[in-house]
């Protein structure tokens, strides 16, 4: 039974953010894709960062798929990165 409009919440919302991860957004850099997708990236991993209470009121992870994969973790539930060089590593993994 799905809760009253304005009632409180009990469990975390589940958000799953997933990037493109293939070789097209690197080898077609020309219109600017790649750094557009990193843009996102760091905002939505800021702002996750920013929230007192994060972990419990949103379950968030982010994945990327490729031509070669489905799924590939890049930040697991609850494990946001709070620091510049967590955030860091996390996009260079998106671009290599």
């Amino acid at each position: 039974m799905p809760p009253d409009p304005g009632a409180p919440q009990v469990k975390p919302k589940r958000i799953r953010i997933v990037l493109d991860l293939s070789a097209s957004m690197y080898h077609m850099q020309y219109d600017g894709r790649l750094e557009r997708e990193l843009e996102v990236a760091l905002m939505v991993m800021q702002a996750f960062t920013r929230i007192e209470d994060a972990t419990e009121r949103f379950a968030v992870d982010v994945v990327g798929h490729s031509g070669d994969q489905d799924m590939i973790p890049l930040v697991e539930v609850g494990r946001m990165p709070k620091t510049d060089g967590d955030m860091y590593r996390i996009l260079r993994a998106i671009v290599s």
